[in-house]
């Protein structure tokens, strides 16, 4: 559980195990994306779909992406049971999906982009298909600041620029910290 919603996890898909550090990480990324009720989110990396399922209740659409199937299943499982009609996932790499299934101006326009990408941080060709869609904020969640960096500096070079960094300590006492940064088309 988080906050009032129920979630079934396979065994090889990604669930944060600190549920308390979750939810301020979660309310991190909602007051980061300041998301009004026509606002429609592309939820890119969502595994099972947890972000952006809190984050249903307070915008128009969320759209997840992921590539590991069984993760999908969760998700599409798990929004059925928390009764969200206002979500979809799309199974796949984030840079595949967004270059053949959610080109921009098609289907959605996304006013918000969410990433949490795993450690690697996000793939080139994602970066690229996130900046062709032209959100008005990227909220970037990272467990890597290195590769953050690097992801950064790209959206800075290409009309973005940084808003907030916020630490959560998802496993306080250890080197672990995720960093929810918000940035704004120019």
């Amino acid at each position: 559980r988080l906050f009032d919603l129920t979630f079934d996890i396979s065994p090889f898909s990604f669930f944060q195990t600190n549920t308390l550090a979750a939810e301020k990480l979660y309310d991190a990324i909602r007051i980061g994306a300041d998301l009004n009720p026509r606002d429609v989110v592309l939820d890119a990396y969502c595994g099972m779909g947890t972000i952006g399922q809190y984050l249903s209740r307070f915008c128009e659409k969320v759209v997840g992406i992921e590539s590991h199937p069984m993760a999908i299943d969760d998700a599409l499982r798990s929004a059925g049971k928390n009764r969200i009609g206002n979500i979809s996932f799309y199974k796949g790499r984030t840079e595949q999906v967004l270059a053949q299934q959610l080109k921009p101006g098609g289907k959605y326009d996304f006013s918000v982009v969410v990433v949490d990408p795993p450690r690697a941080g996000l793939h080139p060709a994602a970066r690229e298909a996130i900046i062709a869609h032209k959100p008005e904020k990227i909220v970037y969640a990272s467990c890597n600041t290195a590769t953050f960096a690097r992801d950064l500096g790209f959206f800075l070079k290409n009309e973005y620029e940084l808003r907030t960094v916020q630490p959560v300590d998802m496993f306080p006492h250890t080197g672990h910290i995720e960093t929810v940064s918000v940035l704004q088309r120019k």
